[in-house]
């Protein structure tokens, strides 16, 4: 198998089951047939509704077949064949022709077409499915095709994929707006960017914040928001701002999604230049999660406030998330490229990587390796030679697990020979600043 379908594997598993339950992403995945001959597939087909069979055709056979099971083309035909035999709009109509946009789009360019038909018909019959119960079905589907489609297809996706996005589009909209409680979990604007660049979505959404169906709900208003942030970001922040104000912000706090959210608007804030709103927001988060301190001391840098950032830089290196400090420390050492004015950014980023990597802390060996080697580099860069040996200056009597440990240790001890191996830079050389 290709990697890139061993990710597209991976991915989907945690998202999509076309009947029957849903899966997680600590489910275990169902155990395979040996052999998917004729009759298993048909046998797969027939009972498809049932326990795991769904899983097993969608990811065993046609995203995942083997040399020995039949051409997928054959099952495919077998697939279209079920489901023009079934009633229209049928709880079990709706679970075939899922996974018949599914495996259309995988199974090969003779089929990908199909595919694409097989998805429209699905979602342009989408208020059918809940008196037969099969509203789940057709969210799968909905995510499942937003998801692949600009990974897989994206302006490759003619024009069959791209009305199948837009009927799906329509089709989520409406459901949002009759099911207000419904939460947000997938995103819009990458898959309509590469097919519309957004455009033909903006008049759909239009119908929702103009007319009699205002938008009301969570989800609603984070998928119009998906649709204008390339177009228009302003509208898309003036919407994410709305969506804000929904958020519970009580003991129900749901902290990936409000990190969803807020790290989106600071995004579009940052980048429309309105830095000092960016702040607001990003204060507002540290507030009600006692998380991103480090973009906050980032953005401080930004709005020419180092001052502000200090005590953030210095709570995060000795209380911080590990991840978070390398990832602020990163930004921090690069950031006068963009902003010339921040002049005090580097120097953070390297008080930063200091107090995390001698404070008595615990840190994970990952990223305690990531830090010397990040600070070491910066140092080296810089003609800081001495202090650049002494961070570098590093032994593990454990073996090393990861892959990631294992380079970050390699580079360390290429980077230490080299610094061992070179004489001293005058000390009037101009050191750079990144």
């Amino acid at each position: 198998m290709k990697a890139s379908n061993l990710i597209k594997t991976t991915v989907v598993w945690g998202l999509v089951v076309l009947g029957g339950a849903a899966a997680t992403a600590n489910a275990a995945p169902p155990e395979m047939p040996a052999l998917f001959d004729k009759p298993t597939v048909q046998t797969l087909i027939a009972k498809i509704e049932e326990g795991q069979n769904a899983t097993i055709l969608q990811f065993g056979y046609f995203l995942r077949r083997n040399p020995e099971a039949i051409p997928v083309q054959q099952g495919f035909a077998l697939l279209q064949s079920a489901t023009e035999a079934e009633p229209m709009a049928s709880k079990r109509w709706f679970i075939l022709q899922a996974m018949q946009g599914f495996a259309g789009v995988h199974a090969g360019a003779e089929s990908r077409e199909a595919g694409f038909k097989a998805y429209r018909s699905l979602f342009d019959n989408a208020e059918q499915a809940e008196k037969v119960g099969a509203n789940q079905v057709v969210l799968r589907a909905t995510r499942e095709y937003v998801t692949i489609l600009p990974t897989e297809f994206g302006i490759g996706a003619g024009i069959n994929g791209k009305v199948a996005l837009i009927s799906a589009l329509n089709a989520h909209l409406k459901y949002l707006a009759n099911n207000p409680n419904t939460p947000y979990k997938f995103r819009w604007n990458k898959a309509l960017n590469v097919t519309y660049n957004g455009t033909d979505a903006m008049p759909r959404v239009q119908q929702y914040l103009n007319g009699t169906q205002k938008l009301k709900s969570y989800a609603l208003l984070r998928v119009a928001a998906d649709i204008y942030e390339e177009r228009q970001p302003d509208e898309a922040i003036a919407l994410l701002k709305q969506a804000k104000s929904l958020l519970p912000k009580d003991k129900e706090i749901d902290v990936k999604e409000m990190r969803s959210l807020y790290s989106l608007l600071v995004d579009l804030l940052t980048s429309s230049d309105k830095i000092a709103e960016a702040v607001t927001i990003q204060q507002e988060f540290v507030e009600l999660t006692h998380q991103g301190s480090g973009r906050l001391a980032i953005l401080y840098h930004t709005h020419e406030n180092p001052t502000a950032a200090e005590p953030l830089v210095t709570r995060l290196a000795t209380q911080g998330n590990d991840a978070e400090v390398n990832e602020t420390a990163l930004v921090l050492l690069v950031l006068r490229r963009e902003y010339p004015k921040a002049t005090k950014a580097a120097p953070d980023g390297i008080r930063l990587l200091k107090i995390y990597l001698s404070y008595p802390r615990t840190r994970p060996i990952e990223q305690e390796l990531l830090a010397r080697l990040r600070l070491g580099e910066y140092l080296f860069k810089n003609n800081q030679l001495d202090d650049a040996k002494v961070v570098l200056n590093v032994k593990y009597s454990q073996p090393l697990t990861t892959p990631a440990a294992k380079l970050y240790y390699a580079n360390i001890q290429q980077l230490s020979t080299k610094l061992q191996n070179i004489a001293p830079k005058p000390k009037d050389t101009i050191n750079r600043e990144n």
